[in-house]
């Protein structure tokens, strides 16, 4: 998602964001979910990302599930 959305590809950064907010949702990562979800309708269509303040949330929700993961 990362790579799309610097390439501006929104179509890929939409089905990033969809797949990310599916597999989240699925799996309980509820923050995660919420964040991708958000993302997810800002490029849904495709359109432009218009507020880029909407990727570092799901950066740091990510990085949440990882050390999580790690702790285990």
């Amino acid at each position: 998602m990362k790579d799309a959305l610097a390439a501006q590809d929104w179509e890929l950064a939409f089905r990033a964001s969809h797949t990310l907010k599916g597999v989240a949702q699925n799996l309980g990562m509820d923050r995660l979910y919420k964040t991708a979800a958000t993302l997810c309708d800002a490029v849904r269509g495709p359109k432009p990302l218009e507020d880029a303040s909407l990727w570092p949330p799901v950066v740091a929700a990510h990085e949440e599930v990882l050390a999580a993961i790690r702790e285990l």
